[in-house]
């Protein structure tokens, strides 16, 4: 039997019209806008008091960007059907192809500020994942409780997909609930900012956490623009922090003499054990802990879920997300020794 058409399902009431919620918009405010997954900086241009999503746009301005026609959903995010660098016709060439060049708007971080990098992926080879949320929640409480100021980001932007698994049992730690409960919190979960958004060269960034979750399988191994934060952190002397499945991303960075970033350091990361205790060594790109010995790095681990953190200079990693808050600790502590020593040769 064919399916049904949506205006018959809406007919037979099986079907309700979706409204669409435009509170909270102005003109002239600056907001995150969403194309094909990818969140960019945008200014509202027009609004439309209408709640008629064919009658209702909110057009908004793509700064470097042709101005394009989006909707209003749910009063959080607006999304773009296209988006495309402008280029005007009586530009030269060469003029055209410096305006695509130009750099996208960073948004301005607060002083002392630590990134928490969380994956964006929801899936990895078909299986159901992202941020293992112990890894986030329990840094994220440290590090504001120790005086940081924290900016949760992820490789697309927005909304934070969540492994179901680290919502049950035991894996459901203290700081985890205490997370969900928390609207500011969730919000900057909900919320995240677009990595390539920051300026990781800017002296208000004083350390970098990368959480783990199988998520970070599938857009963490192959990040320019994460590779590039990586690298840039470490090579300005401040802490770099990877834990569990966090780490997949230090495979692809280097040191600035051009060997790999965990050559001859002291480093842990999930154990081939711990892989194939949770069945899923056969969606991982590679083992952790094989990498990490292939490129030099001084593998290593404690027993399997137990706490085990490693600090190499300014490069910190945890092992599994038992190691979240150690890890933690070493970022706090390493960061402050840091700053210490710089006001200290001022």
């Amino acid at each position: 039997m064919a399916p049904k058409s949506r205006a018959a399902a809406r007919q037979q009431g099986q079907l309700q019209p979706v409204a669409f919620d435009y509170s909270g918009l102005e003109i002239g405010m600056r907001c995150q806008a969403e194309s094909d997954g990818v969140y960019y900086a945008a200014e509202v241009v027009q609004v439309s008091t209408s709640r008629n999503r064919a009658r209702a746009p909110v057009k908004v301005h793509f700064p470097g960007y042709e101005s394009t026609w989006d909707t209003w959903i749910g009063g959080e995010q607006l999304r773009s059907k296209a988006l495309k660098r402008s280029a005007p016709a009586n530009r030269a060439p060469a003029e055209a192809a410096a305006v695509a060049r130009e750099p996208r708007p960073k948004i301005e971080m607060k002083p002392n500020t630590v990134v928490i990098v969380s994956t964006s992926a929801a899936y990895l080879k078909g299986h159901q994942t992202g941020l293992w949320l112990e890894e986030l929640a329990s840094p994220y409480y440290k590090f504001k409780e120790a005086g940081f100021e924290v900016v949760i980001a992820s490789a697309r932007g927005g909304p934070v997909p969540i492994d179901a698994a680290s919502m049950k049992g035991d894996d459901f730690t203290a700081a985890a609930k205490k997370f969900m409960l928390d609207g500011d919190a969730f919000g900057d979960l909900s919320h995240s900012i677009r990595l390539n958004a920051i300026d990781f060269k800017s002296d208000t960034i004083k350390a970098v956490f990368v959480c783990g979750g199988h998520g970070a399988c599938a857009d963490f191994i192959k990040s320019p623009v994460l590779k590039k934060a990586i690298e840039t952190v470490y090579g300005a002397g401040n802490a770099v922090a990877a834990v569990c499945h966090g780490l997949i991303c230090l495979a692809q960075c280097k040191k600035p003499d051009g060997s790999p970033l965990v050559k001859d350091l002291i480093v842990t990361g999930f154990s081939e054990s711990e892989e194939d205790a949770v069945k899923l060594a056969d969606k991982v790109p590679f083992a952790i802990e094989s990498k990490l010995k292939e490129l030099g790095g001084l593998y290593e681990k404690g027993e399997d879920w137990s706490c085990t953190v490693k600090v190499a200079g300014n490069l910190i990693t945890g092992q599994n997300p038992q190691s979240s808050e150690g890890c933690t600790d070493a970022v706090i502590k390493a960061t402050k020794a840091t700053e210490a020593a710089r006001i200290a040769g001022a």
